[in-house]
This record gives C-alpha cells, structure tokens and sequence, in this order.
C-alpha cells in the first residue's frame, strides 16, 4: 500500500492533496491510512506527503531547468521559498 500512496502522490503533487483525497482514491478510511502508511514508512502521512514532494523537486531540480518558483508550485509548495525552507531542513 505505501507504493500505491506514494506514487498517487507523485502523481498528484501539484493538487492539494489532503489525508482524505488519499483514502477516498484507495476506497479505505484515513484512519486505516494513516495506520497501515505509519507501519510501512515509519512516517505519519503528512511526513511521508513532504518528503514525496521535496524528492519529486530534487529529481525536477536536477534534471530540468526550469525556475525553483515553478518547481516549487508544481510540487506543492505554496513558494519558492517555502520549498526552500523545506529542502534545507530536510538536507541540513
């Protein structure tokens, strides 16, 4: 299942996608969700959301040339800076 949530929110990551988006697509409860996702992960959703997103913008960052802005729009993040606060935290 986490495969399966996962690639929904690669899919999905310039949508708002919320815990319950997530369970209706897998036609389960977010409760169940969130408990099955925390076993396999070792990440509460909205962990796993934004680190599926920061590594969907470090691979368009790397492989692609367009502005960090866009980027940052395209996954998600309400900013660029924004995604920039997030990716520091994330790679220290």
């Amino acid at each position: 299942m986490a495969d399966t949530v996962i690639a929904y929110i690669a899919n999905n990551s310039s949508t708002n996608i919320t815990a319950q988006s997530i369970a209706e697509h897998l036609r389960i409860s977010q409760v169940t969700l969130n408990k099955e996702l925390s076993q396999m992960t070792k990440l509460p959703l909205g962990k796993c959301l934004k680190q599926v997103r920061l590594m969907h913008a470090r691979y368009l960052l790397l492989s692609t040339n367009y502005s960090v802005a866009y980027i940052a729009n395209y996954c998600g993040f309400s900013s660029a800076k924004v995604l920039e606060r997030n990716f520091k935290a994330w790679k220290k």
